[in-house]
């Protein structure tokens, strides 16, 4: 199974995301900041990486930004995680390099839904003749 990185200081959520996708099989670390995550990613590369945006002494845009510029983790897929909903914050994260955004609070199954999204292969694109 894939495995899937959570950086988020609220302990309590860290710990339940990585307790539902544990479940479900994924294999799971945490990190309370993008810091200490990016050293762990040196000795481990993530499949996916859900980040929250929102830290006191680091930004979470900053932290996806420094991972697409790093060749050895620039093809990661990453879910900005953020309580902001407008389409400015969004748009900041997509255009910035995350892959997906997901507002909180968040139901388990968007969740799980946008990580598959991730995971699966493309369909492979067929030209037809005519």
């Amino acid at each position: 199974m894939p495995y899937i990185l959570i950086i988020d200081d609220v302990v309590e959520l860290r710990h339940t995301l990585a307790e539902l996708l544990g479940f479900e099989g994924f294999d799971v670390r945490e990190s309370e900041n993008p810091l200490d995550a990016y050293a762990c990613m040196v000795q481990c590369r993530p499949d996916i990486i859900m980040i929250d945006l929102g830290f006191a002494d680091y930004d979470g845009i900053d932290f996806i930004r420094r991972v697409r510029c790093n060749p050895l983790f620039a093809t990661i897929a990453i879910i900005a995680i953020s309580s902001f909903s407008d389409a400015v914050h969004i748009a900041e994260a997509l255009s910035c390099g995350a892959n997906d955004y997901l507002v909180k609070p968040f139901i388990a199954t968007t969740m799980l839904d946008s990580i598959q999204n991730l995971i699966a292969p493309a369909a492979p694109y067929a030209l037809t003749a005519n």
